[in-house]
């Protein structure tokens, strides 16, 4: 690879990274004392295991600021093994600059095509400050059948929630990051469907997936 695609790629990764640090297993207690860090699993029904992938979009008004959380994550053969046994997913302990941030953006791919939501909803907005470790929630997506495929079912439909479930994910974060011991607070996200209307809550487009921030909604 020379310079130049060196240099892209590089740029790329930065973009696709966002604001959304993961935070390092040796991190300290001190060091955590400067950070503003938050808590949140991103899950899809677990029959579905790798023939869906659920993403929420963070901060994604501009590529500048957007993060992606994926409920599958790519591997360099196959994809890796989800964390959870209940639920097909990843917990992400992220650091992120203090003040106010929203998910604004949510879809499935599956099978060729995107599952996305039909109608603009209302943000899910929270605000952290420097020195807090926040536990946000799982954001999951409910998942209608579709057909067998490579890796498990495909979806046709679907919709995202919000679940409490610190019982596992905050255990987990704390076994990740050790000094997070103690210091997580919870401030979980409105629970429930995050749309207005489930039963009409998503279209399909068959055009190949492509991972984009959503258009602002305009208010």
């Amino acid at each position: 690879m020379n310079h130049k695609k060196l240099i892209f790629a590089f740029g790329l990764l930065l973009v696709l990274v966002g604001c959304g640090t993961p935070v390092a297993r040796n991190t300290t207690p001190d060091a955590l004392a400067g950070k503003a860090v938050i808590i949140v699993s991103v899950t899809h029904d677990a029959e579905f295991r790798a023939g869906a992938q659920a993403i929420v979009y963070m901060d994604a008004d501009s590529m500048a600021t957007q993060v992606l959380l994926k409920s599958v994550k790519e591997g360099i053969v196959v994809p890796e093994a989800s964390e959870f046994t209940d639920r097909r997913g990843h917990l992400y302990v992220l650091e992120v600059e203090p003040g106010r941030h929203k998910f604004n953006g949510w879809q499935v791919v599956s099978a060729g095509l995107r599952i996305h939501r039909k109608d603009p909803t209302d943000d899910l907005v929270f605000e952290v400050n420097k020195g807090e470790v926040l536990y946000l929630g799982n954001i999951h997506s409910r998942l209608v059948d579709g057909h067998w495929v490579l890796g498990g079912r495909s979806a046709r439909g679907g919709f995202p929630m919000v679940i409490d479930r610190s019982d596992q994910d905050i255990p987990l974060a704390e076994s990740k990051v050790p000094a997070l011991a103690g210091r997580v607070r919870s401030a979980v996200l409105p629970v429930g469907p995050w749309t207005r209307d489930v039963d009409q809550s998503t279209t399909r487009s068959a055009a190949p997936p492509v991972v984009l921030p959503p258009p602002p909604v305009r208010k």
